[in-house]
């Protein structure tokens, strides 16, 4: 638990831009759930497990809460799985999503995607929900 709210900690500090100066990589919802039906990326719904059960998850999402103090190692085996693909991550209006993200662009790993809209809508764009887009009920279980 001590090194996720470490972790936290430096999320909410981090800028809108990684240490290298380049915003992280942003998709839409439909982009990202296209792109994940084509085996291209892996999208990771990193919300609270009520937040999950209260509108499920993306038909294609993975469902890994940033909540949970196993998160870095249950993203890492996942990322260890899938070497080639992108990893994209969606919260409920973009700010934990892009939180990750940054994170792990300034720890290196450059292969991060943020779906900045996310699943409820936010100044990016409408939302997974209100776009119509499947979902899935959440696991039994997830956390």
């Amino acid at each position: 638990m001590r090194q996720f709210l470490m972790i936290l900690a430096v999320v909410i500090a981090l800028p809108l831009t990684t240490a290298h100066g380049w915003a992280v990589e942003m998709m839409t919802a439909k982009q990202a759930r296209d792109a994940a039906l084509a085996g291209e990326i892996v999208l990771i719904d990193v919300r609270t497990a009520d937040e999950w059960r209260a509108t499920g998850i993306g038909d294609v999402a993975t469902p890994i809460t940033m909540h949970n103090n196993q998160f870095l190692t249950r993203l890492r085996t996942v990322m260890d799985q899938n070497p080639d693909k992108k990893i994209a991550f969606i919260c409920a209006a973009g700010g934990r999503s892009g939180h990750v993200a940054r994170t792990l662009e300034s720890q290196g790993i450059t292969n991060v995607i943020d779906v900045a809209e996310g699943m409820m809508g936010s100044a990016k764009g409408p939302g997974w929900l209100k776009q119509g887009l499947p979902v899935k009920p959440v696991p039994p279980k997830s956390d």
